[in-house]
């Protein structure tokens, strides 16, 4: 069930970055990080997303969950089908590329 959880939040950050103009490519490994790489073409940008999906019964601290934040420039996270875009560790807040809305 959680690999079913984390798919559906991986496709439901996809189509909120595909309505925002962005290009969206998934990662096919099993384990890896990042799980998106979005591409903005009206800028250029290119941001590493990991997607974590947080439920009423599992309202945990997502960033304890991280474990390779070098290799990430955003962190998503969805709620309710919401998403929230959050950097990947808050003792290093930057502007966010993609902002939320």
């Amino acid at each position: 069930m959680k690999m079913k959880k984390g798919a559906a939040s991986e496709l439901i950050v996809s189509a909120d970055l595909l309505r925002r103009g962005w290009q969206v490519y998934r990662n096919l490994a099993h384990a890896g990080c990042p799980d998106l790489i979005a591409y903005d073409p009206r800028n250029g940008r290119l941001v590493r997303i990991e997607v974590k999906t947080r439920t009423p019964a599992n309202s945990y601290n997502p960033y304890a969950r991280v474990t390779q934040k070098e290799h990430l420039d955003v962190l998503a996270i969805v709620e309710g089908g919401a998403v929230e875009y959050l950097p990947p560790d808050l003792s290093d807040f930057i502007e966010l590329p993609i902002g939320n809305s």
